[in-house]
């Protein structure tokens, strides 16, 4: 799951899969902006049926954050 969601971050961002790490600070990926977050949100529905909210959105800095946000969700 780990590499799916970096490589989905990866594509939503527009960024080079190669360059984005778990350790990876969101802001500092080019387009990672609100409609990032909505796209991701919506990806997290679909592809792994977890709801995610503004709030925990929002609260994620790094790739590694929503990685272990979309796993707690699953448990």
């Amino acid at each position: 799951m780990k590499k799916n969601v970096i490589t989905k971050i990866a594509e939503i961002s527009e960024t080079d899969p190669n360059l984005v790490k778990p350790d990876t600070e969101l802001m500092d990926l080019e387009s990672w902006d609100s409609l990032a977050n909505v796209t991701f949100v919506a990806y997290a529905i679909s592809e792994y049926g977890v709801k995610l909210t503004a709030d925990e959105m929002l609260d994620a800095k790094t790739v590694s954050d929503l990685i272990r946000l979309v796993e707690s969700k699953l448990l």
